[in-house]
């Protein structure tokens, strides 16, 4: 899936949110961030951006300092109460900070979110990622305690320069007026617009994409 293989490893592979990107540079030259909130359509990079917050904060010790959970998934007050008190009384490896991501917290029970609301006040090396669509469904005491931002559907013209990218390292024959379609139709998410040029790459003969692929082994 291209989605996953042109995925972004680095910030600055990342399309769009300039203004984010530069505060989170300035937070990893100093070696800590503050708790932040994402909020924005899916397919604009929330996740994302958060696994890389993690990559570059926390260099090799991430596999162990970075902690994911689907917060839709065990939304109840016990559930958080676990996953989050558990993990902040210990200590993290050689020292470095403790990042956990709550993806999806819009779909988090109030009650459930004022627990974790208590459990920010009481960490000391573990910083909270959350994010959601809906901000409006996230408790203001919980917003008060983070740096809070949006994510808006990308520029039609960083879509279409990534996509490019793709359709050359791909080798594959895609006109430049199909690629400015599948941008403006892509409704502002990387995601989408990257499936579309996927699905319509295979609309070549399976001659065609046989050699593709070898042609790009070599």
């Amino acid at each position: 899936m291209w989605v996953e293989e042109y995925r972004p490893k680095h910030l600055d592979e990342v399309a769009g949110h300039s203004k984010l990107k530069s505060v989170i540079q300035k937070c990893i030259k100093a070696g800590d961030i503050p708790h932040f909130l994402f909020f924005g359509k899916n397919g604009t990079g929330k996740t994302l951006l958060s696994e890389l917050i993690g990559y570059e904060l926390l260099g090799y010790t991430f596999d162990t300092n970075f902690i994911s959970v689907n917060a839709s998934d065990d939304r109840s007050v016990g559930k958080v109460r676990d996953l989050v008190l558990n993990a902040i009384k210990h200590s993290t490896v050689n020292g470095y900070l403790r990042i956990i991501l709550l993806d999806e917290c819009d779909g988090m029970l109030a009650d459930a979110q004022e627990v974790l609301r208590g459990a920010i006040n009481k960490c000391n090396n573990t910083r909270f990622i959350l994010t959601c669509n809906d901000v409006t469904k996230i408790i203001e005491p919980l917003q008060d305690r983070c740096m809070c931002f949006e994510f808006k559907p990308l520029k039609k013209d960083d879509i279409i320069k990534r996509l490019i990218f793709i359709r050359d390292n791909e080798r594959v024959k895609i006109e430049l007026s199909e690629i400015e379609r599948i941008a403006k139709e892509s409704g502002g998410s990387m995601r989408k617009a990257i499936t579309e040029l996927e699905k319509v790459s295979m609309s070549d003969n399976e001659e065609e994409a046989i050699l593709r692929r070898y042609l790009k082994k070599k």
